[in-house]
């Protein structure tokens, strides 16, 4: 075989990928302990990935990874699979499918000329991204590779959770759980700039620790829209500068941009689901453990049986176990974060 050195951030050289002719590179990551390698020959893809997994990047190759992630170019996709083997559908697309196959534990999608074949009872993901265009490339990295990583993950005690979340002092968490346009990012970095601690602005985890539950943390890039930097004077500049190729979105480090203090853990203390709304003030109102259970529930893939249902009795003590608060969102993100600054730390 060919000869095999590390490089920055881990980068290890391995032989030429005869589908593409061009060496194939790998990545290690460690979240939360859990390994996990990378394996593509598009440099431009394993960049986007960089991006988002940038504070779990290592260099350490000698443990088996949990799971290995192939993205590959060959325009043929992967081989078909038997006609008696029918998937389960187990998420909504307009175009394309979700399926899960109870037999070896598999996830199957398709979705605009982008195939992933997720083998999580053998520990490997592959995806097919054709030409790899920009757009190929966006859907590969990003909701391709979420929805394998959190179902790999929870297969491990790692429940996710669609929610920003924010550290005060001493550890106590605030979590904003929501659904895209809920207002989970300008939040976070409303609290951010005020000096709370970032776990992350769109997904964090739940675990069981030392019998106690535990939020960790997923500090992905940020994803900002034209409506978030207008509203934040210090991202105004965004709106001048062109989006990323095959992105909708700006992309940011709240690290960077506010030297915001990465939070690997700590303790829920508070439930905070929010709606933007077109007035000035913010309000909170409570709500019961019942109703924020309800809200918490589309997390739950329903896929492997035994994970699931864990999944489904993390989010239920999560619930049960802290205060919950409905938020209407006004324009003053600083009297926003004060309100909420005031509940995270109660």
């Amino acid at each position: 075989g060919a000869a095999r050195g590390a490089g920055p951030n881990g980068v290890i050289d391995h032989p030429t990928d005869h589908a593409t002719e061009r060496p194939t590179e790998r990545r290690r990551y460690d979240i939360h302990g859990a390994a996990v390698e990378v394996a593509s020959a598009d440099a431009a893809l394993l960049q986007l990935l960089d991006g988002r997994l940038l504070p779990f990047a290592t260099a350490d190759a000698g443990s088996v990874a949990a799971v290995t992630f192939r993205f590959l170019t060959s325009p043929e996709g992967p081989p078909p699979r038997a006609a008696a083997d029918v998937g389960r559908p187990v998420y909504d697309l307009r175009s394309g499918h979700v399926l899960y196959f109870e037999d070896g534990d598999v996830i199957n999608v398709e979705h605009e000329g982008v195939t992933m074949v997720a083998d999580l009872g053998a520990g490997l993901v592959e995806t097919w991204v054709g030409d790899a265009d920009h757009r190929a490339r966006w859907l590969a990295t990003h909701p391709f590779f979420t929805l394998a990583i959190l179902e790999v993950l929870k297969r491990r005690g790692l429940h996710s959770v669609h929610a920003a979340a924010c550290a005060a002092d001493g550890g106590s968490v605030l979590l904003v759980p929501g659904q895209s346009g809920a207002g989970k990012t300008t939040l976070a970095l409303a609290l951010a700039r005020a000096g709370l601690g970032l776990l992350g602005d769109d997904t964090v985890f739940l675990a069981e620790r030392e019998s106690t539950l535990q939020v960790l943390g997923f500090p992905d890039e940020v994803d900002v829209t034209d409506q978030t930097a207008s509203l934040l004077p210090e991202l105004s500049h965004l709106l001048e500068r062109p989006k990323p190729p095959g992105a909708v979105k700006h992309r940011l480090r709240a690290e960077e941009v506010y030297e915001a203090r990465l939070v690997g853990s700590g303790r829920p203390t508070a439930l905070v689901f929010p709606e933007v709304a077109g007035c000035e003030d913010s309000t909170l109102v409570p709500m019961s453990p019942d109703d924020a259970l309800m809200e918490l529930l589309p997390n739950v893939l329903l896929t492997e049986a035994s994970s699931s249902q864990s999944h489904l009795d993390a989010l239920g003590r999560l619930a049960s176990g802290v205060p919950s608060y409905r938020m209407t969102v006004g324009t003053d993100l600083h009297g926003a974060a004060t309100l909420l600054a005031t509940v995270a730390s109660t």
